[in-house]
């Protein structure tokens, strides 16, 4: 998503009012012919520098030539108060114009943080990140996912957030059978249906209920881990039941509105917080837990 700094756009156009106001008082003072004051020479070039930044970081290729050819007018020597009030006057309106067909997105105010997030903003010293900072180190294939659901969140398209969450839930999914060492006979495990995970995820779980107490060290550790990848796998299968199925399909309850979209963000997010606490994408827990 691309970002366009409003209160920029209004400090430039302003300054360059600013000088446009100053050199028309003085033409008004009989003054026209006289060469502009080092004062206003130094707003115009202050406005001109802040606008190229600004047009060129946000590809506004009209705007930026209006830009451009003011500074080049700017420049030109002999430059007398009237020439300069007359180009001052011209950027504005060409800007403007250059504007005249551009729409631009206003975010709700309770999602700006998404847009923040986007940007990789630090806040108290460490990156602001949807996903909380464990989860971000442990899952990064997650994480540009959550960055685009995020700017779905903040345009509005909450559909799509819903369908860049399931992707990032799907990363969890097959770290969670990886930690299980899941192997398939008929294709890989990044290949296989979320269904198929399920099932063999199913299965890990009955075999550990099975299994002697004796592998543990005591039956506290042992609950806990058994807890621990039914919780995760039971919020799997709704991810898999209530929302991702749907967004496979064309269907008339397969589009989602902000609160319910918002809903499955924070879901999302506490699945991977979750698993954060044990799994990542990198490193596999022992079959059976030493510590709870």
């Amino acid at each position: 998503m691309n970002l366009f700094d409003v209160y920029g756009l209004a400090h430039i156009l302003h300054k360059f009012s600013q000088v446009e106001y100053v050199l028309f008082w003085s033409k008004l003072a009989g003054q026209g012919g006289q060469s502009p004051s080092d004062e206003i020479k130094k707003r115009m070039e202050q406005g001109v520098e802040l606008a190229e930044i600004l047009f060129k970081t946000v590809e506004l290729p009209d705007c930026l030539s209006a830009v451009n050819a003011a500074k080049y007018q700017w420049k030109k020597p002999l430059l007398d108060t009237s020439s300069a009030h007359a180009i001052a006057q011209r950027l504005q309106a060409d800007i403007v114009a250059a504007l005249e067909h551009r729409q631009f997105l206003r975010v709700a105010d309770d999602r700006l943080n998404f847009l923040l997030h986007a940007r990789g903003d630090k806040i108290n010293g460490g990156v602001l990140s949807l996903l909380g900072n464990q989860a971000r180190e442990k899952f990064p294939s997650a994480q540009g996912d959550f960055i685009e659901a995020g700017n779905c969140l903040a345009a509005e398209c909450n559909t799509a957030a819903v369908f860049h969450l399931m992707r990032a839930a799907e990363v969890g999914l097959r770290a969670l059978a990886s930690d299980r060492e899941a192997k398939f006979k008929n294709k890989p495990l990044d290949q296989q249906e979320w269904g198929t995970i399920l099932t063999y995820l199913d299965t890990c779980i009955r075999e550990l209920r099975e299994s002697p107490i004796s592998n543990w060290i005591d039956s506290g550790i042992r609950d806990t881990q058994i807890r621990f990848y039914s919780e995760l796998i039971a919020e799997l299968r709704q991810f898999n039941e209530a929302w991702r199925r749907h967004l496979s399909h064309a269907r008339e309850d397969g589009f989602y509105d902000r609160y319910y979209a918002m809903s499955v963000f924070e879901h999302v997010r506490l699945f991977m917080q979750k698993l954060a606490e044990r799994i990542s994408e990198t490193s596999v827990t022992p079959k059976y837990w030493t510590t709870a």
